[in-house]
């Protein structure tokens, strides 16, 4: 146990305390973003329930919204969240070491620590790709469901698609 090797190993754990606290950061992050895409659901869906939407892809596009809803609920469903040390584990067990002890223990526990909420943050960061895929896929079949329904209810009033007035010729003077 040199002074080197408790250089060393102080340096390991700051390094290791430093990934801890960034990655505790990206996590926050995710679940920040995760519940702007519920939030952009929980608004959606009433607004496109609200419209005429034409059947097929209206109805694609208020499951795809459900799905999302679900899938970045997942992404924010609670988990185990290793935070190191736990502080009474610590002194019940290390209150009579070396500095050098207490350093590779705290070093160990935290690359463990580390490890494990990795997995967190992958799960979290596929569900929030996953959502804003499904998102887009929503947002295209409501556009169709929108565009399909404002063709029929032109044509319902004996206008085709491309007689229709625009806000361009109601500018235009007569």
């Amino acid at each position: 146990m040199t002074d080197r090797a408790e250089e060393t190993l102080a340096l390991l754990n700051e390094e290791l305390k430093g990934r801890l606290e960034r990655q505790d950061a990206t996590a926050a992050r995710l679940d920040t973003k995760l519940t702007l895409v519920i939030g952009f659901v929980v608004a959606a869906i009433p607004l496109l329930l609200a419209r005429q939407i034409e059947l097929i892809a209206g109805i694609t596009a208020v499951v795809a919204l459900a799905s999302v809803f679900v899938v970045a609920l997942d992404g924010l469903r609670p988990r185990h969240w290793r935070v190191v040390p736990e502080p009474q584990p610590l002194v019940d067990e290390f209150s009579g070491r070396t500095p050098y002890e207490v350093l590779g223990a705290l070093v160990g526990t935290r690359v463990v620590a580390f490890e494990r909420n990795r997995k967190v943050t992958r799960h979290k960061s596929r569900r929030l790709n996953q959502s804003i895929a499904m998102l887009l896929m929503a947002v295209i079949a409501s556009g169709i469901s929108l565009q399909i329904r404002t063709a029929q209810n032109g044509s319902r009033q004996g206008i085709s698609v491309d007689q229709r007035p625009t806000i361009r010729d109601a500018r235009s003077p007569k």
